[in-house]
């Protein structure tokens, strides 16, 4: 999973919220388990994603 070409993280998370909200529309508990996971995917990679570049920042200030 990631964040496509094209758009900000802001809007890629406004995405994920708005598929979790229409999934999560009347669902047992297995349902509600799946998005649960899948979100937590969402924001493991987000976090990852923030890191990398937060790397890359301090890379270039580093660089003459």
């Amino acid at each position: 999973m990631h964040c496509p070409d094209g758009i900000s993280g802001s809007e890629y998370i406004e995405l994920i919220a708005a598929v979790a909200i229409a999934i999560s529309q009347k669902l047992d508990v297995k349902e509600t388990f799946w998005v649960a996971e899948f979100l937590q995917a969402v924001s493991y990679q987000l976090f990852t994603l923030a890191a990398f570049k937060e790397a890359e920042r301090a890379r270039k200030k580093k660089k003459p």
